[in-house]
């Protein structure tokens, strides 16, 4: 059985770690259908990060941006010009950095069960 390391000292975190947990716990005996699991849910979560703070008005979401401006360096610019779609596309960076980033998500998800069947298969299994 793997060990699964988990950080829980922030909410994203732990968002993140339950997606891990339970994807485990429902899929213990299948690793395809466990890393589909992890990176569709992971994708829906950082859907809805990124969702939550483009509702916040452009100059909550630049003053947000400026405040981490120091870490950004080059990218502070582009960060700015758009931030909602910036902070949407690092998002989705960090989220499926564990699969290989956006691109590999992407591409992982293609031969994968949709949500809705994933959702139906841990409700099945749980």
């Amino acid at each position: 059985m793997p060990t699964i390391e988990i950080d829980i000292s922030e909410r994203t975190q732990r968002h993140l770690a339950a997606v891990r947990v339970m994807s485990f716990m429902v899929f213990p005996d299948d690793a395809e259908q466990r890393a589909a699991s992890e990176i569709t849910f992971r994708t829906i979560l950082a859907d809805w990060y990124s969702g939550t703070f483009a509702k916040l008005e452009t100059k909550v979401q630049k003053q947000v941006v400026r405040r981490i401006g120091s870490k950004l360096g080059e990218e502070l610019p582009r960060a700015l010009a758009s931030p909602a779609a910036w902070v949407r596309n690092r998002i989705f960076d960090d989220f499926l950095k564990q699969a290989g980033g956006t691109h590999s998500g992407a591409l992982a998800l293609t031969g994968s069960p949709s949500a809705e069947e994933l959702k139906g298969e841990w409700t099945r299994r749980w």
